[in-house]
């Protein structure tokens, strides 16, 4: 189901593999990486399962009380972990999976799957829209702080002349190693085929929740602009989230010893 209206084009497919209209597809979205997300929910699952069995058997094992209720406490601790992780990289590998988006000039169509950003919840959206009906294309900066760690993410949008704004693609984790940039050559595009405006929207900040992964929020379409002082320190946190990432890592090699041991 569409969250867009579809254009009065007569009725025809963008084949998947050729575009609309034979045009190149100018945005699609990344499949080794929805691959690799997917292969890495199932590890975490299975991870998390390991947890939640060695926590279930805890009470029964020889030691201590004390020794006991303190090994299931972390255990149960890492199992919650490690079934939320599972469960947020499946949405990212859901959200990387078969979209795209093309374009000519008469208009743009595309089809987008479900969770194609880490904090808006766009439904999946499949549809076109003939440049005539489309007001402009809308792009801005949005910050997230969570605890001592921030992310800063670039979404891009289709505004139509009547109806519902569409959610095209979004960069992640900008300012970091791990930045995913892949819409600002695309949107630019995009535009010039269309002859459309381009909009560059103020910096905002939405609601990082809990690790930047659970119970966050995107900011309003008339949120208050950050300003210089407020981008500066978010990008400073952005980028201090960058370097420490790996500790992630580590926390889940550290759960997997754990789980091994006991």
């Amino acid at each position: 189901m569409s969250e867009a209206r579809p254009s009065p084009w007569p009725a025809a497919e963008a084949p998947e593999a050729d575009g609309l209209h034979d045009a190149p597809i100018i945005w699609r979205s990344d499949m080794p990486r929805a691959v690799f997300s997917g292969i890495m929910a199932v590890i975490l699952a299975g991870l998390a399962l390991g947890l939640g069995f060695s926590a279930a058997v805890t009470p029964f094992a020889a030691m201590s009380v004390i020794a006991r209720i303190a090994t299931f406490v972390v255990l149960f601790a890492l199992f919650l972990l490690c079934a939320g992780l599972a469960q947020y990289v499946w949405r990212n590998a859901r959200g990387f999976w078969k979209g795209w988006v093309a374009a000519d000039a008469e208009g743009i169509a595309y089809h987008l799957p479900r969770d194609r950003s880490l904090v808006h919840r766009p439904p999946a959206a499949e549809g076109r829209y003939a440049w005539a009906t489309v007001d402009r294309l809308e792009t801005r900066l949005e910050g997230y702080r969570s605890q001592l760690m921030a992310m800063v993410q670039r979404t891009y949008w289709l505004v139509p002349r009547e109806g519902t704004k569409l959610l095209l693609f979004e960069d992640r984790a900008l300012d970091t190693p791990y930045a995913i940039r892949r819409g600002e050559d695309a949107f630019a595009k995009l535009a010039q085929i269309g002859a459309v405006p381009m909009v560059e929207a103020a910096m905002v900040e939405g609601r990082g929740g809990l690790l930047g992964a659970w119970f966050t929020a995107p900011p309003a379409d008339d949120a208050p602009a950050l300003g210089p002082d407020g981008e500066r320190s978010l990008w400073r946190r952005a980028g201090m989230t960058g370097r420490l990432a790996g500790l992630a890592l580590l926390v889940v090699l550290v759960a997997m010893a754990l789980s091994k041991l006991l």
